[in-house]
């Protein structure tokens, strides 16, 4: 969850601190946030042993906590 949510944290804390910032501009931040989180997520799970092989059927593969915490740096980008 985090790795979606906080991709929105930089364009909301730009828009109360500059007045430049154009609402398609935060869309775009926060939409472009996600997914570079995501893909980063779904990279550093893959390099793992084990990788995506059973990414539908155990949900261990991309749940433990280094691979979430990258895919959430990801999303600060």
């Amino acid at each position: 969850m985090g790795v979606i949510i906080n991709s929105a944290v930089v364009p909301i804390t730009l828009s109360m601190f500059w007045e430049r910032l154009t609402g398609l501009a935060m869309i775009a931040g926060s939409v472009s946030g996600s997914i570079l989180a995501l893909i980063a997520w779904l990279i550093v799970s893959a390099s793992y042993a084990g990788g995506l092989n059973q990414f539908g059927i155990n949900a261990s593969t991309c749940t433990s906590n280094s691979r979430i915490i990258r895919g959430i740096f990801g999303s600060f980008l």
